[in-house]
């Protein structure tokens, strides 16, 4: 019973009995539902009680809701550094600086293979040179790590990233004729 209840009880006995009883009633509606950790929006208080609760699968929500959502996002995005810094920050944490093989390979007897992880590093170069189809990375282009940031950044604002690969050299682009093999390209 606290201070108010007390005073209360003075004047109303029942009317404090059913304030000390509800408080109870939520205090093992609390322990059961686990207020401690978890997600504030997915907790049922009152603020939340008036959310419609009624489970939804992700395709049946309605797409002016979805358009909206990714709307607002990149809006606070733009216009928002506190939402901004937050994407970074995600980014940051997940991509870091970006992907970039080490490889370790060893002899029989133990020792690094050094010709193995030089051709390994020399074919990784090789893979980034192209990445971006708006030109080389330094020159207007991207990264691998920028654009594993951009992709993160995208799926974050807008809940997806839709990616095709694109080689640069129309050399090495598929043949069209059926029974033609494929252009490999090969560090020789």
């Amino acid at each position: 019973m606290n201070a108010v209840d007390r005073i209360i009880s003075v004047f109303s006995p029942s009317w404090a009995l059913q304030r000390v009883h509800a408080r109870a009633t939520l205090n093992q509606i609390e322990a059961l539902v686990g207020t401690k950790g978890g997600y504030d929006a997915g907790k049922l208080n009152r603020l939340t009680k008036s959310r419609n609760t009624a489970p939804i699968k992700e395709h049946a929500v309605p797409m002016e809701q979805l358009t909206r959502l990714r709307a607002q996002s990149w809006d606070l995005y733009r216009n928002n550094p506190y939402a901004r810094k937050i994407v970074r920050s995600l980014t940051s944490k997940v991509i870091g600086k970006g992907l970039h093989p080490e490889p370790l390979a060893t002899d029989i007897n133990g020792d690094p293979h050094h010709e193995f992880r030089q051709r390994a590093a020399q074919l990784w170069k090789e893979v980034q040179k192209g990445f971006d189809g708006r030109g080389m990375p330094g020159q207007g282009g991207q990264t691998l790590a920028e654009l594993q940031r951009m992709a993160l950044r995208a799926v974050i604002l807008s809940g997806e990233s839709l990616y095709r690969l694109l080689p640069i050299d129309t050399a090495m682009m598929m043949p069209t004729t059926p029974t033609a093999t494929p252009h490999l390209h090969t560090l020789d």
